[in-house]
């Protein structure tokens, strides 16, 4: 048996509230955020969205890039395709970097799996 952490009176281990209290419990808050984990990024699926989306920037959209991705989806956008030439060498270079780089990281700061 555990104890309720404002009451101090005992609970048990599966009650989200104290049934003597009412207040909510810490380890429900705790269980929550290691349930809601992020899954790690694949090294595949990231190389395929730099590839052949590289120019719209989906491959940072994929990774948690969000600044990236407003900035290379926005300039593809406003400019109506006539920047799309000059993203796509840009996305071509960051296929190479991921393909060659195996510290590559995602915007969370995880090494690619």
């Amino acid at each position: 048996m555990k104890k309720c952490h404002v009451c101090g009176k005992e609970i048990n281990e599966v009650d989200v509230y104290c049934p003597h209290c009412g207040q909510k419990l810490i380890d429900e808050v705790q269980t929550n955020k290691e349930t809601k984990e992020i899954p790690l990024k694949k090294r595949s699926v990231t190389l395929m969205l730099a590839f052949f989306l590289g120019a719209f920037g989906f491959e940072d959209l994929y990774m948690h890039r969000l600044t990236a991705f407003y900035l290379k989806f926005g300039l593809a956008f406003i400019s109506m395709g006539l920047l799309v030439i000059p993203l796509m060498i840009i996305g071509f270079i960051h296929f190479l970097i991921i393909l060659f780089n195996k510290e590559y990281k995602d915007g969370l700061g995880r090494k690619l799996i």
